[in-house]
């Protein structure tokens, strides 16, 4: 009976680790499915990243381009007026102002123009600093589901060890019998046995010696089983 109900608390707990273990795994693979998009969304940051920078590239070509021509609108803007101080007071000075409304115009859109694009170049940099604190705490959260994911395995492998060693136990003690039979006795010839009917439907035999025989009366077989008292 005590075996049995080892058996059962045994068995009983071998499910309650398997559930255990079913649940460890499932959490595993949702962390797993977790690291994959993850890393699919360190992959799009990045891209958005390159691109990102690809562009703020551009523009800052755009401004170097932008600012060589207001420099050379400027140098433009100096010989005009240096012409306009050599050229006559009449007609000649009345173009040059002409022209040089023309070029203060130019450069004054050329100033605005520059102005948008170093905003829009801040603007940028700003983009990329989000981004590059984006992929960063992407990253740790990376690390993080990764430590998890290995102290999940770490917990697994130990609940899979456990459950071997139960199976391994239970089947021990199915296999290991109970009682080991005991040796042949030896007893002396010609002894007298004191018979002695009990309630018990086996007959026992008392012995000089203090040994004990129980007889099973079968009319085909008897059973001898020998006790020392």
């Amino acid at each position: 009976m005590n075996r049995s109900v080892f058996c059962s608390i045994t068995l009983t707990l071998t499910l309650i680790l398997t559930l255990i273990l079913t649940l460890t795994l499932i959490l595993t693979l949702i962390l797993t499915l977790t690291l994959i998009l993850t890393l699919t969304l360190i992959l799009t940051l990045t891209l958005t990243l390159t691109l990102t920078l690809t562009l703020t590239l551009i523009l800052t070509l755009i401004l170097t381009l932008t600012l060589i021509l207001t420099l050379t609108l400027t140098l433009t803007l100096i010989l005009t007026l240096i012409l306009t101080l050599t050229l006559t007071l009449t007609l000649i000075l009345t173009l040059t102002l002409t022209l040089t409304l023309i070029l203060t115009l130019t450069l004054t859109l050329t100033l605005i123009l520059t102005l948008t694009l170093t905003l829009t170049l801040t603007l940028t940099l700003i983009l990329t600093l989000t981004l590059t604190l984006t992929l960063t705490l992407t990253l740790t959260l990376t690390l993080t589901l990764t430590l998890t994911l290995t102290l999940t395995l770490i917990l697994t492998l130990t609940l899979t060890l456990i459950l071997t060693l139960t199976l391994t136990l239970i089947l021990t003690l199915t296999l290991t019998p109970l009682h080991k039979p005991n040796p042949n006795p030896q007893w002396p010839r010609n002894t007298r046995y004191d018979w002695r009917a009990s309630a018990h439907p086996l007959f026992t035999v008392r012995h000089p010696f203090n040994n004990t025989l129980t007889l099973n009366p079968n009319p085909r077989t008897l059973t001898i089983s020998h006790h020392l008292s």
